[in-house]
């Protein structure tokens, strides 16, 4: 049986003249990858429009989960983390400025102000209305994402357990 999509697309121009696209999918891996550009130049180290996106997976998802009382019941409990929901994210994300800052010359970085706030108004709304309106594909994705927040408590859980029990966190009486 074929997996379900779990990617979704997105463009957009502003009023300004700038132009944001995004383009996310969610994988079996535990890494989280982003390729971030502005205007057409590499940005390794992300930067304020890569922020942006960030904040706007984690409001979208987080929405997704609270509007959703089928959802809401499976992650009942569990304290769903930003982490949890960009594990296994894969999102590539072009921006088009007027007036590019970059935080050296080598342009790693993108540093404008507002980038931020402008790609998650963009993105947050956009992402929304494609859970909703994908909600098989939304399930899955929301049903991983409690699957890595189950993980990593398991893995406190049983670090900590470790951590109780080791020898050396007991004092030994010598005689």
């Amino acid at each position: 049986q074929k997996p379900p999509v779990t990617e979704a697309s997105f463009a957009a121009a502003r009023e300004t003249g700038d132009k944001i696209e995004v383009a996310l999918r969610w994988t079996e891996s535990t890494e989280e990858t982003y390729r971030s550009y502005a205007n057409g130049i590499r940005t390794p180290q992300g930067g304020t429009h890569e922020n942006g996106l960030k904040s706007a997976l984690r409001k979208a998802v987080q929405s997704y989960i609270d509007t959703h009382d089928d959802v809401k019941k499976q992650s009942k409990g569990l304290k769903i983390t930003a982490d949890d929901i960009r594990e296994g994210v894969v999102a590539v994300l072009s921006v088009f400025l007027r007036n590019p800052m970059f935080q050296s010359q080598t342009k790693d970085r993108l540093t404008n102000e507002g980038m931020e706030s402008a790609v998650d108004n963009f993105v947050r709304p956009a992402l929304e209305a494609w859970l909703n309106n994908n909600k098989s594909v939304a399930d899955s994705i929301v049903g991983r994402i409690i699957l890595a927040a189950k993980a990593r408590e398991a893995s406190r859980a049983a670090a900590s357990e470790v951590k109780r029990k080791t020898p050396g966190s007991r004092r030994l009486s010598l005689p």
